[in-house]
């Protein structure tokens, strides 16, 4: 095979790899768009963050009206990993540091970013980080996180632009519950502990 021919594949093959995403992403923003629960819509957007961006752990993080962590929503972590997450004393502390942030960060190196703040790196499974604060008409209401992205060195701008479109839908949501119930939770929602959420 010629030069000019293995560029055409590998042309071809990147078009095909970038139309199976779209099509993966548009399909996942119906699913979302279709859930009138919060709960359910939350959990939709971090399932599909992470299976598009190949991560292997999600987050979303909710702010209650206290400036304090209320609620999570997780995928790809066991119960032990979440139980760890739950009981690690430097977690609000983390949290509030990246709730600061005014745009997304990406990092290869998560440890190092973390043990330069001061902070723990026991409980740093993931080397490859990419967050970005939610905010709905400029107000902030929670924090998107995707970890450990699999198969690759480091998340890329196509990554960012993924979970920076499921954040704003994420942001609406939460939004538009607590518009309906007058408070920071959703209609009905019980605030538990995030590791007894599912998943």
């Amino acid at each position: 095979m010629t030069q000019s021919n293995e560029s055409q594949a590998q042309l071809r093959q990147r078009v095909a790899v970038l139309e199976d995403r779209i099509s993966g992403l548009c399909a996942s923003v119906l699913r979302v768009s279709a859930s009138l629960d919060l709960d359910t819509v939350l959990q939709e957007v971090v399932d599909n963050a992470r299976a598009l961006t190949g991560a292997r752990y999600g987050v979303i993080a909710t702010e209650g009206d206290t400036g304090m962590i209320q609620d999570f929503v997780t995928s790809g972590f066991t119960p032990e990993e979440r139980e760890e997450m739950a009981a690690w004393s430097e977690g609000p502390r983390l949290f509030a540091h990246f709730r600061d942030l005014q745009a997304p960060l990406r990092l290869a190196n998560l440890p190092e970013y973390v043990r330069k703040l001061g902070f723990s790196t026991s409980l740093m499974r993931s080397q490859t980080l990419q967050c970005t604060p939610m905010r709905h008409r400029n107000v902030y209401v929670g924090s998107f996180f995707l970890a450990e992205k699999e198969g690759a060195p480091e998340f890329t701008d196509g990554d960012e632009e993924v979970l920076v479109l499921f954040a704003s839908q994420a942001a609406a949501a939460i939004a538009n519950a607590r518009a309906r119930t007058g408070t920071r939770g959703g209609p009905g929602r019980i605030w538990r502990p995030w590791w007894k959420r599912r998943r």
